[in-house]
C-alpha cells in the first residue's frame, strides 16, 4: 500500500466509510458502482471490509489451552468488554504448541523484534513460564484495579497467585489429580487410585498416561505438587516409579484424558478442566 500524505489524511480516508456510515450509504454506493466491472466492485467491497475489521478492537493471545477453555474465556471476555466499553473486540488465539513451545516462540520472536512482538497476552501453563519470562525482562507490568487485586490472596499453599511487580496474574484455580477408567480397571483387576503414590505400583506398568512435563506447564506443576506433598526424597522415588509405568509421554496435557476415556490406558495425570 502507498503512504498517506499525513496521518490526518489517513484517518480521514479510513473514516469516510466507517461501520455506521457504510451501512447507510450502501444504496447510493451500489448506484455509483453499477457501471463498474464486477472485479472492481468486489475489490472495493473487500477493501471496505478490511477497513471495518481494522476498526475493531483486537486482543492477540498465545495459549496452550484446548478449544473448550478458549471458548469459555473468549465468550465471557467479549461480553464483559462490550458491557464496559460499548465496543466489540476480536479475540485472536495463536496456537504454536504447548507451554515449552510457546516459550521458545516468544524468545525467538524477541530476538528478531526487540521492540515488541505484537502479542498482548500469554494465557495458561502454570507459574514457571512467567517467572522465566520475567527474568528475561519480556513481560509488561500492569497493576489490576484494587477492587480485583484485593480479592486475590498473595499465595495459596506457598504458591504465588500473582507477581509482586504485577507482571503476571493467576487467572483461575485448577485442581490436579488422577483420571481413571473404571471399565478398564475392572477388566484388568486393577485398584482405584487414592493417592499419587498409587500410580507408582508395579502392576500398573504401561497403564499410566502423562504429558511430558518438559512440554506441558500443567503436568510440570503436577510433578511439583508430588514433591511438595511427599518431600524431596520420597517425592522423587514416586515420580521415577510413576514415570516407569507411563506408556508414553505426549506433548499435550489434554491428550491424557482422551486416552484414558477410550481405554488406551487406565490412569492419567490431569487437571480438572481437561478431565
Amino acid at each position: 500500500m502507498g503512504k498517506w500524505a499525513s496521518e490526518q489524511e489517513r484517518q480521514s480516508a479510513l473514516g469516510v466509510l466507517g461501520v455506521w456510515e457504510f451501512k447507510e450509504r450502501i444504496p447510493s454506493l451500489l448506484k455509483l458502482l453499477t457501471p463498474l466491472k464486477t472485479f472492481t466492485l468486489w475489490a472495493l467491497i473487500l477493501a471496505l471490509s478490511v477497513t471495518i475489521v481494522l476498526a475493531q478492537d483486537q486482543l492477540v493471545l498465545l495459549s496452550p489451552h484446548w478449544e473448550g477453555i478458549r471458548i469459555e474465556f473468549d465468550e465471557a471476555f467479549r461480553k464483559q468488554y462490550k458491557q464496559d466499553t460499548g465496543r466489540d473486540v476480536e479475540m485472536k488465539w495463536l496456537d504454536v504448541g504447548g507451554t515449552s513451545d510457546i516459550l521458545k516462540f516468544i524468545r525467538s520472536e524477541f530476538k528478531n523484534k526487540a521492540s515488541g512482538i505484537r502479542i498482548d497476552l500469554f494465557f495458561g501453563g502454570g507459574t514457571e513460564p512467567y517467572t522465566e519470562l520475567k527474568k528475561l525482562g519480556l513481560l509488561e507490568r500492569y497493576r489490576v484495579p484494587d477492587e480485583i487485586l484485593g480479592k486475590l490472596a498473595p499465595t495459596i499453599g506457598g504458591v504465588p497467585l500473582y507477581d509482586t511487580d504485577y507482571s503476571w496474574y493467576a487467572v483461575t484455580m485448577a485442581g490436579f489429580g488422577i483420571i481413571y477408567n473404571k471399565v478398564v480397571l475392572k477388566w484388568l483387576g486393577l485398584p482405584e487410585p487414592k493417592t499419587w503414590e498409587d500410580l507408582a505400583r508395579p502392576e500398573l506398568f504401561t497403564w499410566v498416561a502423562s504429558a511430558d512435563p518438559g512440554k506441558s506447564g500443567s503436568v510440570h506443576m503436577a510433578y511439583e505438587i508430588i514433591l511438595q506433598a511427599y518431600g524431596w526424597q520420597r517425592g522423587w522415588q514416586i515420580i521415577i516409579a510413576l514415570g516407569a509405568n507411563v506408556r508414553g509421554f505426549s506433548g499435550y496435557a489434554s491428550r491424557t484424558p482422551k486416552d484414558v476415556a477410550v481405554g488406551e490406558v487406565a490412569y492419567g495425570l490431569a487437571i480438572d478442566s481437561h478431565a
